[in-house]
């Protein structure tokens, strides 16, 4: 930035599992390290302050911390989601928008296609995942394209790159359908979509009611979540 007076946005944002979907991930021993990484972000505050800028403005980017890298547009994000096998092209917003894919980083180190990887394919086709030509206009027609094999071919357009075949096929790194959307509003409980108010009068997730384990209280990894009541059959017979 130039010298001067700037008035400037913060926005406070806390990187978090939150207990109910810790409780999913423990039951996937074998997932990938990357993936539980990548966490959710949740803005815990936002606010407007004044900073000043002597001396000359600084050219070089952003000064990162030890583990991070400046992404294409200077903005600092981890470096181990450089390479880590997703093209991290600024569309996952939830995870802060990293964009490696550009020249300057390699495009993501390699995960990301290069500009001209399509100029090879006849007109009115593109590159999938695996650099073969295929119709551009499967892309998005309602059929996952995922690379088995087809009486048409085996395209794949399964990847971060092709936007999971523009949603066709699903985004193993979306929010599980059971965790509430960011930015939902509260029920009539006040609890977040998908919660319930215990025996406690606490908010816990209501699938976890008569899923085979007795929440009676005593559970504190998850919160104390406490079904063992009339009110919920005791935790739909889950209790003795």
């Amino acid at each position: 930035l130039p010298p001067g007076e700037y008035t400037v946005q913060v926005r406070l944002l806390f990187r978090t599992f939150p207990p109910y979907f810790l409780r999913l991930l423990e039951a996937q021993s074998g997932l990938d390290p990357a993936v539980k990484g990548r966490v959710p972000v949740v803005e815990m505050a936002r606010g407007t302050v004044r900073i000043t800028v002597e001396g000359e403005p600084n050219v070089g980017g952003p000064e990162c911390a030890a583990d991070e890298v400046a992404d294409c547009n200077q903005v600092c994000q981890p470096r181990r989601w450089l390479a880590d096998g997703d093209c991290d092209d600024g569309t996952y917003s939830a995870w802060g928008g990293a964009d490696f894919r550009c020249e300057a980083l390699d495009y993501d180190q390699g995960d990301c296609p290069r500009p001209e990887a399509d100029r090879g394919c006849p007109a009115g086709e593109i590159t999938d995942c695996q650099g073969d030509c295929w119709p551009v206009d499967w892309l998005g027609d309602g059929w996952c394209d995922d690379g088995t094999e087809q009486l048409w071919g085996a395209a794949d357009f399964q990847c971060a790159a092709r936007h999971w075949d523009l949603a066709d096929c699903p985004d193993p790194f979306a929010p599980p359908p059971d965790r509430p959307a960011e930015g939902d509003g509260l029920t009539e409980q006040g609890c977040l979509p998908g919660f319930v108010r215990d025996c406690t009068d606490t908010c816990h997730p209501e699938e976890w009611i008569g899923d085979g384990s007795c929440d009676d209280g005593r559970n504190a990894d998850w919160g104390h979540p406490h079904f063992n009541c009339e009110a919920f059959g005791f935790d739909r017979a889950d209790c003795g």
